[in-house]
C-alpha cells in the first residue's frame, strides 16, 4: 500500500500530501463535524483519510468539497458519500454528469491498481455559481469560483484566519500541469487573483504545501506557454509545428513534461480564436 503522508498546517487544518504526485486532499475539523476537499485517487488512500480524521475529531466527515471534476480528485468520493455531503460549483457537477464515466475509464487504463471498476460516480449534491460560505461551529469557510480556469467549475477554499488556501489544481507545484480542460487566460487571471490576497499557505492539487511564491511560478509558466505558441499562432503555422518545436528549458527539471503538449493545444486554440 503507498503511504499516505500527513502535513498540519494549522490547529484542525491538515493535508494528505499524495503519493506519485497525485490528488492531494485537506482536512478542516469543525466542532460540527469534519470537512474535507476532495478525494485522494485510491480507495485505500480515502480510508487513510478517514482513519487519520477519527484520530483528530470524535464527529465524522459530513461535508467534501468538490474542487473540480478530474477523476482522481472525484473518483473516490464515493468513500465519502454517502453519508457526507458532497459541495462543489454548478458546472463541476454538470460536467462530472457528462464526462465522469469517461473518467473512469481513463482511470481505469492509467491506474490498473486502484480499483475504479467498484466506484460509483458521486456528485455533488450542494451547488453554487460564484461564492458560498460555510459557517460550521466557530470556522467560516469560504468557497470561490474564480470563472474558467483548470476546469470549467473550479473551487477554492479559503480560512481567512488561518490564511489557508486549498486552490486545488490551480496549482501544481513543480510539476507540469494537466490543462486538458483549461482555460489558459482564466487560468492566469485566477492565479494573478490569489496572488494578491493576503494568504501564507497554499495547498496545491498536487505536490508539497506551498506559498504565494509558487502560485506565480505556476503563473509564470503558463505565461511562458502562451507567449511560446503565440508566434505559431499570427504566424499561420499548424499546431502540430508547435507541439513538435516548443520546449519550456527553464521547467525542463519539472516532471510529467508530456503534458506540455495539453497546454501548448489549450493556448494555441484561445490565441486562434482571438485572432479571428
Amino acid at each position: 500500500m503507498e503511504e499516505a503522508h500527513f502535513v498540519e498546517l494549522a490547529e484542525g487544518v491538515h493535508t494528505m500530501i499524495s503519493p506519485r504526485r497525485l490528488s492531494n486532499c485537506t482536512i478542516v475539523v469543525t466542532s460540527e463535524g469534519v470537512l474535507t476537499v476532495d478525494a485522494p485517487y485510491t480507495r485505500q488512500l480515502a480510508e487513510a483519510v478517514i482513519a487519520y480524521a477519527r484520530r483528530l475529531s470524535p464527529r465524522p466527515i459530513r461535508w467534501v468539497v468538490s474542487s473540480h471534476h478530474h477523476g482522481d480528485h472525484t473518483l473516490q468520493l464515493c468513500v465519502f458519500s454517502p453519508p457526507a455531503q458532497v459541495i462543489g460549483h454548478v458546472r463541476n457537477r454538470e460536467v462530472l454528469l457528462d464526462t465522469g464515466e469517461y473518467e473512469r475509464q481513463r482511470f481505469m487504463r492509467n491506474y490498473p491498481e486502484a480499483g475504479y471498476d467498484t466506484v460509483t460516480i458521486t456528485l455533488p449534491t450542494l451547488t453554487y455559481t460564484d461564492r458560498l460560505t460555510l459557517h460550521l461551529g466557530d470556522r467560516a469557510i469560504h468557497l470561490w469560483h474564480p470563472g474558467p480556469a483548470h476546469t470549467e467549475g473550479d473551487t477554492v477554499l479559503f480560512l481567512p484566519e488561518q490564511r489557508v488556501a486549498v486552490v486545488a489544481d490551480l496549482l501544481f507545484n513543480g510539476i507540469h500541469p494537466v490543462a486538458r480542460s483549461g482555460y489558459i487566460a482564466g487560468w492566469i487571471a485566477a492565479l494573478s487573483a490569489l496572488q494578491a490576497m493576503d494568504l501564507e499557505t497554499v495547498v496545491p492539487g498536487h505536490g508539497p504545501i506551498a506559498s504565494r511564491h509558487e502560485l506565480g511560478v505556476m503563473r509564470n509558466y503558463l505565461l511562458a506557454v502562451r507567449d511560446a505558441v503565440r508566434p505559431y499562432v499570427r504566424g499561420g503555422a499548424p499546431l502540430e509545428q508547435a507541439l513538435g518545436e516548443i520546449r519550456l528549458e527553464p521547467y525542463a527539471a519539472w516532471p510529467d513534461a508530456e503534458r506540455l503538449g495539453w497546454a501548448i493545444e489549450r493556448a494555441y486554440a484561445e490565441l486562434a480564436a482571438d485572432e479571428r
